[in-house]
């Protein structure tokens, strides 16, 4: 198991060393709690070593079940609004990231989807 420390992935040398413990593990399933994108960069990274391992990004889930970030309250888990939640505890790490990365990325797979069920209707 490696728990690297907060900001490891900004330098190379922080990098190799994370690299190297978990190639030296040799897992069969990695979870890499970063966050997007920083955790998909890691991920394809390791895969390059590790070509039969699963890697599951796992985002805040980590720090959800260790305790360490607030929960939304239930009705908004359910109404799928834990993410407005967030953004507001954390407005000045996340507006840039849901809104302007996310919401693009979202309306495109909402289009397709749809375009995609219009299609196979007729």
């Amino acid at each position: 198991m490696s728990a690297p420390p907060y900001g490891f992935d900004a330098t190379a040398e922080g990098r190799a060393r994370v690299r190297r413990e978990v190639v030296a593990a040799r897992p069969r399933i990695v979870f890499v709690g970063l966050g997007f994108p920083r955790q998909d960069r890691l991920a394809d990274e390791l895969r390059e070593d590790l070509p039969d391992a699963w890697f599951l990004g796992c985002g805040a889930a980590i720090s959800f079940a260790a305790g360490t970030l607030p929960r939304a309250p239930e009705w908004m888990r359910w109404a799928g609004l834990e993410w407005a939640f967030r953004l507001a505890c954390e407005p000045r790490r996340l507006t840039r990231r849901y809104l302007a990365n996310d919401l693009p990325f979202a309306a495109r797979l909402l289009t397709t989807a749809l375009a995609t069920r219009v299609a196979a209707a007729r």
